[in-house]
């Protein structure tokens, strides 16, 4: 299922260059095999709200120890762990939590790769279809 300006605009309606955007979303989504609609609403609503509608496209990974451990618990259990990586982030950037490096949060994976005894969660733009409102 392709994005349409429609929909892109109707996700984040102050998008700056948005034929540009529908783009770079449409090859991103074919990449990683986002293509149900519940995971292109989750897609969309995670894009613009962790880059403010594409405002802001880089990270800068300057976060106090106490954030650290609460975005990444199994990496960063205490403050001691998290204390020589918090306002670092070139040290931040080399980490590895696994098989994702922690600067890859944005990536989106087919629904197989969460487990089944994840919360509820209702994903949905306002404004856009009712086949882009789910339940997952």
């Amino acid at each position: 299922m392709e994005l349409l300006a429609k929909q892109l605009a109707t996700a984040m309606p102050t998008l700056r260059a948005p034929r540009v955007w529908l783009s770079v979303l449409n090859e991103a989504m074919e990449r990683f095999e986002i293509a149900s609609s519940a995971h292109i609403a989750a897609f969309l609503v995670q894009v613009a709200r962790d880059s403010k509608e594409c405002r802001y496209l880089e990270d800068d990974l300057r976060y106090p120890a106490e954030a650290l451990m609460r975005m990444w618990p199994q990496h960063f259990p205490t403050l001691a762990t998290a204390h020589p990586y918090a306002r670092n982030p070139e040290k931040l950037a080399n980490v590895s939590t696994g098989a994702r490096s922690v600067t890859r949060r944005f990536c989106a994976a087919p629904s197989s790769a969460y487990p089944s005894a994840m919360p509820q969660m209702t994903f949905c733009v306002s404004g856009m279809p009712s086949s882009f409102c789910t339940t997952a």
